[in-house]
């Protein structure tokens, strides 16, 4: 008859669990023919199938450390006798007569004390902690695969902390460290000498607090305050007032022209980003964000504009000019 091993697969709480580790130590001491003093090689994960232990102390280890789950063919233990790897096992400790101990065995004893002493069966905490263990692996609903018992009651903890938080100090923004943060990495940046930072920041802001004072009152020379834009060519805006805001500035090419295929992403952003940064369309995307409002609501304003406000645009226009022609007509 088969022996039934799919109890190594479970959890150590599990009541099946418990009742195969006694089978395996009956099936053990029934089979096993090179035991030292009664004692039989330990498979839990810590002793490996290496140190030999007595039979509480294998028990003690099987059900607080577990099993090793991939031992499923126990010849260790009796299983397939005079087949495997355990007839070797056996003839080794037959030629050192029984009699002599290797490094492993000799602290047997000393861990035989040390197992007397603990508690054999787990103590409430541990009966806690392994139902929580269980709590893990069972999912809320039958079928969820998302949440378990415990990462559900985990979630309702974090949530109702976020609101006591929230409730407490008040909005994020007057309370978040990341201002701070920032701004203590650019303290740091003023740090030249490691052996005296607080003089180094002192002297960098005070130096920096100069030249933002006197580039206030220095006209003649370029500062930050009245330094040309990165992409401003130093040309005047055009006379023609045809010409949308964006368009208004001269500027010239860096290098050789290259022609390059646009995707339809690219140009997408491209049409986007000219729009948005036009003046004149100004009040076509505060009609636009209106118009979200009104049918979806205020969340994910900002995401519905940038997807659609481009296709809104030219049909409002299209709208626009149909209008004007029929105006004039």
């Amino acid at each position: 008859m088969p022996i039934d091993k799919s109890w190594m697969q479970l959890g150590r709480s599990t009541q099946e669990y418990f009742d195969g580790v006694e089978k395996f130590l009956d099936y053990a001491y029934q089979r096993v023919n090179d035991s030292i003093d009664g004692k039989i090689r330990c498979p839990c994960i810590s002793c490996v199938n290496v140190d030999r232990q007595d039979r509480t102390v294998v028990q003690t280890h099987l059900l607080y450390k577990g099993i090793k789950r991939d031992y499923t063919t126990w010849d260790r233990h009796g299983e397939n006798e005079g087949i495997d790897s355990g007839d070797s096992d056996s003839d080794t400790d037959s030629d050192r007569g029984g009699n002599e101990a290797t490094p492993f065995e000799q602290c047997d004893d000393m861990q035989g004390l040390i197992e007397e002493g603990c508690q054999q069966d787990p103590n409430e905490d541990a009966v806690k902690f392994y139902k929580l263990l269980e709590e893990v692996e069972t999912p809320l609903y039958k079928g969820c695969k998302k949440y378990s018992n415990l990462s559900f009651v985990v979630n309702l903890m974090h949530i109702k902390t976020v609101a006591w938080e929230a409730k407490v100090g008040g909005p994020v923004q007057y309370r978040w460290m990341y201002p701070i943060e920032r701004y203590l990495h650019k303290l740091n940046t003023y740090v030249r000498n490691k052996a005296r930072p607080e003089g180094s920041i002192a002297e960098g802001y005070l130096a920096d607090e100069c030249i933002t004072f006197c580039s206030r009152y220095l006209r003649q020379a370029e500062t930050k305050f009245n330094r040309l834009e990165r992409n401003d060519d130093g040309g005047e805006p055009l006379p023609d007032t045809s010409r949308l805001s964006i368009f208004s500035f001269p500027g010239k090419t860096v290098g050789t022209g290259v022609l390059t295929p646009m995707s339809d992403k690219d140009h997408d952003a491209a049409t986007r980003y000219v729009l948005i940064n036009c003046d004149e369309c100004l009040p076509f995307i505060e009609e636009h964000k209106d118009f979200i409002r009104m049918q979806h609501g205020v969340d994910h304003v900002e995401e519905e504009h940038r997807l659609h406000f481009a296709n809104w645009f030219r049909s409002k226009i299209n709208i626009i000019f149909l209008g004007y022609l029929l105006m004039i007509s």
